[in-house]
């Protein structure tokens, strides 16, 4: 049982493909899409647009709160990322504060932000 498991895992991730925007679509034979977030790109991206559509992308995986922190750190990449390893691990874990932080660092404010 658990071999099968692991062929049904590695044909859909040999199935996966990454679209230009960096979504990338997963299918098992034509019946399932998976969606993710594309990396936080500084050059390309900014931190208040981004963050608003995290936000939008969370709420529609409906993801619970709690776990958005860890879940946005894992798209970030340099300063943005390094916003993130300076903060203590409470602060980090918070999303809100995470969110402070990095609109701090691209000095956009909250009340901007919304």
């Amino acid at each position: 049982m658990e071999k099968q498991q692991i062929l049904q895992e590695t044909r859909v991730k040999s199935e996966s493909d990454r679209t230009d925007d960096g979504v990338e679509i997963v299918t098992s034979k034509g019946l399932a899409k998976v969606l993710r977030m594309p990396y936080f790109d500084e050059e390309q991206d900014f931190m208040d647009s981004y963050l608003g559509r995290f936000e939008h992308f969370a709420e529609s995986q409906k993801w619970n709160k709690s776990h958005w922190a860890m879940y946005l750190s894992a798209l970030l990449k340099g300063r943005a990322l390094d916003v993130f390893s300076m903060m203590p691990a409470e602060q980090a874990n918070d999303y809100d504060k995470l969110k402070d932080a990095l609109l701090k660092r691209y000095l956009l404010s909250a009340d901007g932000f919304k």
